[in-house]
Formats: structure tokens, C-alpha cells, sequence
């Protein structure tokens, strides 16, 4: 295994490509997790996640120290291009690069990924030597053990944009202070058990194998809940009891959903954007709180219960053929 040497005053691509530097170097701090980042025993898959702290902190540690820079995005977009290209990678950071890292470790709130096209991170063994963070923001990674999240338990937010591998999310039940979460998994069967313990969690979601929540049995303090699938994974819920109770639930987008029998239960939902094969619109009539709704697809008769609907304003249609409106002539408030 190749080792992380220290070279004072050797640029590595970290400090010098794509950047113009304008005031020298300041002396590097030392810690635990330069120590860690640097000790040859890491395996490959762990530098790279320490190679994307260093790089993602190096704008705190600039500013700390009044370093300008003036950034080449176009060079950046193709130095990370390349490192998505090359499966021989060798992450390539300095002692002195995971020192500014464990300077300002203390200061970070947020961890993300870049929305261009990089090497999928593989390794979150990192996250420990961060401070309580506030959000993480993950793309195009391919992670198997997502164990060290429960180093983050402080988290508010949490996304996941298309892992490739990740089949047991469990551990997300352990984050209990979430309040927003986006999770869109390219994976058939992701083991979502656990969810129902997220009791401050409002903002959830999530596109993938959407028969997945048959295993949450309840999302106490959702109010906004959006549900797609991702890719191949377009089988439909039999029903939306296939979907977890969720008391506190004012909007819901689903796609999508073979019977709409079971969104009665959601009796403060406000607004709802559905699609999907059912055959009968009468389980919206009990959603007596309802002021927005939109219907894509189906094979119903009549739009007759949704006249029943005493606080419907807006109402759209989506279908191959219009369906006959005259039904919602005696509609109160549309």
C-alpha cells in the first residue's frame, strides 16, 4: 500500500492545480485526524474519503487565514472528471494538507459532494473526526457500511443522491434529531426498517423501489411527503396502505399507486399530486381538507366524488382522454 508523505513546501494538487495561490503557505496544524489521514495502514477507499475532507475544507482554512484565491471552475470540473476516469487513483494530499483539514474541523457544519462527476466515495470513516455536523449531502456514491453516520447524530439534514450499492439504511433510525431527508437509492431493496423512529423528521423524499415503506409502519411528524421511482424500480404500490400512517401529512406527491384505497387515513393533507392505474377516486372524497389536487393517469368512470371535496380550489387533470366535468358543477369552493 502506498504511503501519504509529508513534504514541506511541495505542492500537491490539493494546494496548487487549479488554484493561483497569492500569499504563502501558513504553518500546518497537527491532530488526530492528520495523524489517522496519513498513517500508512489506511486503505485506499479511507484516504479518499480523508482526500475529500482536506479538499473540502480548504476553503475554511483559506479564509481563516486571509488566503485569496482566485478559482478556475472549468479547470476543477476536469481535474475531478479525470479522477472519475482513472481507476488506478491514488489520493494525493501532504501531512501538511491534513493539518489545515484538523484546523478547521471545529468550524465545519456541512459536509457535501460536488455535483460533477467524480470517483464515487466508498468510505465514510471520516465523518468521525468531523464535528457535530448539521447536514451531509452525498452523490454518486457507493457505500456499503454507513455505520460511522451514528458519529453524526446531531444531523438536521441528510441526503443520499443515487448510491449504487447501499442496502441497509437501518442506521438512519438511530439519526432521531432529522427534519429533512432526500434519499434516492439505486438499489431494488433497500432496508429502510427504523424510519418510524425519526420523531422530529417533516421533510422526506425519496425515489426508488417505492414497496420498500411497506416496512415503516408509521412517520409521525411528516408533512411533506414525496415518492417516486428511480430508474428500472417502476413496479406500483397495491394500495396506498402499502405507505406508512402519517398522522401529520399536508402534502403528499406519489408515483405511483395501483388503488388509491388507504389515503383516507391522511385527513390533514392539503395538497396532493398522485398518478398511477386506480380505478376509483372515491377514497379522495374523505379528504376533507384538501385545496390543491392533481391526478395523472388512471382508469376511473367519473370525477364525481371529488364534488364532495368542500375546500378543493384547484384541480388538474392529467389523462389521454378529458374526463367529463359537469359532476363538479355543485363543487363549493372550485
Amino acid at each position: 500500500m502506498n504511503s501519504v508523505t509529508w513534504q514541506p513546501g511541495v505542492d500537491t494538487p490539493l494546494t496548487k492545480f487549479p488554484f493561483r495561490r497569492t500569499m504563502l503557505r501558513m504553518t500546518a496544524a497537527s491532530g488526530n485526524f492528520a495523524a489517522w489521514a496519513c498513517d500508512p495502514r489506511r486503505t485506499l477507499e479511507e484516504r479518499f474519503g480523508a482526500e475529500l475532507l482536506i479538499e473540502h475544507t480548504l476553503g475554511l482554512w483559506r479564509n481563516k487565514h486571509g488566503i485569496k484565491v482566485e478559482t478556475n471552475y472549468q479547470a476543477e470540473q476536469l481535474r475531478l472528471k479525470e479522477r472519475s476516469l482513472d481507476p488506478a487513483h491514488q489520493p494525493d494530499y501532504s501531512r501538511e494538507d491534513a493539518g489545515h483539514a484538523e484546523e478547521v474541523l471545529p468550524e465545519l457544519k456541512k459536509f457535501s459532494l460536488s455535483f460533477n462527476d467524480d470517483r464515487p466515495l466508498r468510505d465514510l470513516s471520516f465523518l468521525r473526526f468531523c464535528p457535530p455536523l448539521e447536514a451531509i449531502e452525498l452523490r454518486q456514491t457507493e457505500i456499503r457500511d454507513w455505520s460511522p453516520l451514528l458519529f453524526q447524530t446531531a444531523l438536521t439534514k441528510f441526503d443520499v443522491w443515487r448510491d449504487q450499492v447501499v442496502r441497509d439504511l437501518r442506521v438512519l433510525g438511530r439519526l432521531t434529531r432529522l427534519q429533512s431527508m432526500h434519499l434516492y437509492l439505486s438499489v431494488p431493496w433497500p432496508d429502510l426498517r427504523g424510519l418510524e423512529n425519526l420523531t422530529e423528521l417533516r421533510d422526506l423524499h425519496y425515489n426508488g423501489n417505492v414497496l420498500a415503506f411497506r416496512d415503516v409502519p408509521v412517520l409521525p411528524k411528516v408533512r411533506v411527503f414525496e415518492i417516486g421511482h428511480l430508474g428500472s424500480f417502476d413496479i406500483p404500490l397495491r394500495t396506498v396502505h402499502d405507505l406508512p400512517a402519517m398522522p401529520e401529512l399536508h402534502r403528499l406527491k406519489l408515483d405511483n399507486t395501483t388503488e388509491l384505497d388507504g389515503i383516507e387515513r391522511y385527513t390533514k393533507l392539503l395538497n396532493l399530486e398522485v398518478y398511477g392505474y386506480f380505478t376509483d377516486l372515491t377514497p379522495l372524497a374523505a379528504l376533507k381538507e384538501l385545496t390543491h389536487l392533481t391526478i395523472s393517469g388512471g382508469n376511473y368512470e367519473t370525477i364525481a366524488p371529488l364534488a364532495r371535496l368542500p375546500n378543493l380550489r384547484r384541480l388538474t387533470v392529467r389523462h389521454e382522454v378529458p374526463p367529463d366535468f359537469t359532476p363538479l358543477a355543485d363543487a363549493p369552493r372550485l
